[in-house]
């Protein structure tokens, strides 16, 4: 029934006016009637951000008065191609539209003959905007150089910029002295801009993340000397040359850090790009998949990384797999206590489902009494590769872990859950393929619940005031908020509940915060490892049941009450900083109260 519940009210959330009362509605029923009035403090903020392409006139005299300094120089590119004289003057409109004047022009390439003389007529009109017309991109190379512009960007023709959208630009250039690749987030509408119909609010950027997906599009503004020194976009990739584009970019500013890549490429979290929708077909779709993943091999010939990459023209995904150069041991750190039957279900998956063959396996028995289960730990440890330990201290699963990894042979970790079933054969593989990597700290799986919707796809930073599970309650069957749950990226965080970490990471981080003896410690866990500058990812190529009940609700118990109350508090106050920034891998518009992406 509760199962029930919570899937009504995810479903709910996507209308805006029940989305409000039900905030208030649950609000009440969780932090009590002071909810009343942070909802209302929010709202007033937030609908706007509901609706898109809201312009208010009065914002847009605060932007002209405070941006007296700004004084680079903007050119926008428009690709006519096969575009009507309606589409292209619809995008010249919204640049000449622009809250801040006399900063940007136009160029308008891959004009047909049909359409110059139109196009020239209009060039002629005193739009607010210059228009030039030019054939390929070594003319906007030359005009950039020519005209002193600091930055270009792109749009194809019948895309619309949102009026604010050059001064959040030229505010973000005036912090920086370095040159920049800046994006934003974007809707996507089909005749009327305010009806937009689907919204992609972007993470901030992850390179390991862009390999998978083109995680900013195909809009964003370069800075004039790197795109000159690039060439320009190669019109040789077809509609994968802005992906190609951004490859180049971190090959030649060395971006393989994600600080460094954060401090080169922008994301500006605002929707300032409107995008036509155009109804390409199957074919057309996947040819540009095909063409990008051709792009990321060249990139990756050019990195001297040897990967593999398939295409599942299904799902439109593809399949990033590094290969296993060592097969070295894996240990899977099994804790338990009781439960017989949960753990003999987990082993007998592992030992059935499992391709990878170098692993073995550590049950940390704590504290169990039966003689059900003492007699099934006489029976298994009989077989080559499992080892029963004892923990004979008091209940800490932080500590009850460690004790594991450090009877360990190795050189990886599993920390796995004895309710979980093992799906993918290449469970073990799909995770180490990004273990393996030296600037990844930990990787963590697909779980489904028995009824197949997500348990965990990724954890966000943030939700429910501490960090929730992304996409729980999805059906495995759907792609999750702009595909999220289809693809290998990074997080901030992961589960325990399956989560793969080098040995030597495991060990140098400290392990498992005793502190935190039952909540959190695998999220801490994450953020130690990535404040010591390693990736945390998740891949929903690796994929187990978990058995944990659905309606498990809140602790019961008053002791547990307080312990949960007092290991919430401890993670408040080591990561306030990081939380109070927001997670990089969600967006500020997005909901902090549930965990189905649905905007605040």
């Amino acid at each position: 029934m509760s199962n029930i519940k919570a899937k009504i009210k995810y479903r709910l959330c996507s209308n805006s006016m029940t989305n409000s009362m039900l905030k208030i509605y649950f609000g009440i029923k969780k932090d009590g009637i002071l909810h009343v009035k942070d909802v209302l403090k929010t709202e007033k903020y937030n609908r706007k951000y509901r609706k898109p392409f809201i312009v208010d006139s009065n914002e847009i005299k605060r932007q002209r008065k405070s941006a007296n300094n700004f004084n680079k120089r903007i050119l926008i590119g428009i690709s006519c191609k096969e575009k009507k004289i309606e589409n292209i003057c619809a995008s010249i409109i919204s640049i000449a539209n622009q809250s801040i004047k006399d900063v940007s022009e136009v160029v308008c390439l891959n004009v047909s003959e049909k359409i110059k003389a139109d196009l020239i007529k209009i060039a002629d009109k005193d739009l607010g905007v210059k228009i030039k017309i030019v054939n390929q991109y070594s003319e906007i190379c030359d005009y950039l150089e020519e005209c002193l512009f600091s930055y270009y960007g792109e749009i194809s023709a019948g895309d619309i910029l949102h009026p604010y959208t050059l001064f959040y630009l030229e505010r973000q250039i005036d912090k920086s002295d370095e040159n920049l690749i800046i994006y934003f987030d974007e809707w996507h509408f089909k005749k009327d801009v305010k009806k937009s119909f689907e919204n992609n609010y972007k993470s901030d950027f992850s390179l390991l993340t862009f390999y998978s997906k083109n995680i900013i599009g195909d809009f964003f503004f370069v800075d004039a000397e790197s795109f000159k020194k690039l060439g320009g976009y190669d019109i040789k990739k077809k509609s994968a040359k802005y992906y190609d584009y951004v490859l180049r970019f971190t090959e030649q500013k060395n971006l393989i850090s994600d600080d460094a890549a954060n401090r080169y490429i922008i994301h500006i979290t605002e929707p300032m790009y409107y995008k036509k929708y155009s109804d390409i077909t199957r074919e057309e779709k996947i040819e540009k998949d095909v063409l990008e993943i051709e792009a990321l091999n060249e990139h990756m010939e050019r990195r001297r990384l040897e990967v593999r990459i398939s295409y599942d023209d299904e799902t439109f995904q593809r399949h990033i797999f590094y290969p296993i150069k060592k097969k070295e041991k894996v240990s899977i750190i099994i804790p338990n206590k009781e439960h017989k039957n949960d753990l003999k279900r987990c082993i007998d998956s592992i030992r059935k489902k499992t391709k990878y063959t170098n692993y073995d396996i550590v049950i940390v028995e704590n504290g169990s009494q039966s003689d059900e289960i003492k007699q099934y730990y006489k029976e298994i440890s009989k077989q080559s590769g499992i080892k029963v330990i004892e923990w004979d201290k008091g209940f800490n699963f932080s500590a009850i872990n460690n004790y594991g990894v450090k009877n360990a042979d190795g050189e990886y970790i599993i920390l796995l859950n004895n309710d979980v079933e093992i799906i993918s054969e290449s469970w073990i593989d799909e995770m180490l393929t990004y273990a393996q990597l030296s600037e990844v700290g930990a990787v963590g799986c697909m779980l489904y619940y028995p009824d197949d919707t997500v348990q965990h796809a990724g954890v966000i930073l943030g939700i429910g005031g501490v960090a929730g599970h992304s996409h729980k309650h999805f059906k495995s069957s759907q792609g999750g908020y702009n595909d999220r749950m289809l693809y290998p990226q990074e997080l901030s965080a992961v589960t325990a509940a399956c989560m793969m970490t080098k040995k030597e990471t495991y060990l140098k981080a400290g392990g498992l915060d005793e502190r935190f003896q039952v909540a959190f410690n695998d999220i801490d866990y994450c953020m130690q490892v990535r404040k010591m500058g390693l990736k945390v990812v998740f891949t929903p190529y690796a994929k187990l049941y978990h058995y944990e009940s659905i309606s498990r609700g809140y602790e019961t118990t008053e002791a547990k009450e307080k312990r949960f109350r007092s290991e919430t508090g401890l993670f408040l106050n080591k990561w306030k900083v990081e939380l109070e920034k927001g997670d990089l891998y969600y967006n500020p518009h997005l909901t902090l109260r549930y965990e189905n992406f649905e905007l605040k």
